[in-house]
């Protein structure tokens, strides 16, 4: 009778490792469905070159590089995680100013002092076919080739799956 209590001590410990293996098995299949469709990536660098002092750029045409409109593809949505535009000009009493736009909607706005933005998942979104498009506001006072840049860091979903950058 020891001899058999003994057995069934060891053989419920064993059940006990293969219930825990199989629970942790079931959470991390759960975290490989939620990451399914996600990607991060960093949006193309555009350039522009102010003239007459103002800047125009972005948006559904290409730079001064040749990079064409920069918008999630059909069937995906992006989450804007960051958005950075280097170049102007900074001052205490009138720094550079540039809208940014989205279907010719100012949607924020950065400057010389302030050049840089982050958003929390889904607080800045962009559908198929939208692209940020980039206006100075007032007079533009950088110069040179190229000087102006923009870039960011978007999250990109699948749009059947818009639920998880919220």
């Amino acid at each position: 009778m020891d001899i058999e209590a003994s057995i069934g001590l060891r053989l419920d410990g064993i059940a006990k490792n293969v219930d825990a293996l199989a629970a942790e098995a079931e959470a991390m299949a759960q975290v490989r469905e939620y990451e399914r469709g996600r990607k991060f990536f960093r949006l193309p660098i555009l350039h522009a070159t102010p003239a007459s002092s103002a800047v125009s750029f972005g948006g559904h045409t290409n730079d001064i590089y040749g990079v064409g409109p920069v918008t999630p593809d059909s069937g995906f949505i992006w989450s804007v995680r960051l958005l950075v535009i280097n170049g102007m000009t900074a001052s205490a009493s009138s720094p550079d100013v540039i809208d940014i736009k989205i279907q010719g909607q100012r949607v924020w706005q950065l400057n010389g002092n302030v050049f840089a933005q982050t958003w929390s998942r889904g607080e800045m979104l962009m559908f198929p076919g939208e692209a940020f498009a980039y206006v100075n506001n007032g007079t533009f006072a950088a110069t040179g080739t190229g000087a102006i840049t923009a870039g960011g860091l978007v999250e990109q979903v699948p749009a059947e799956m818009m639920g998880k950058i919220f």
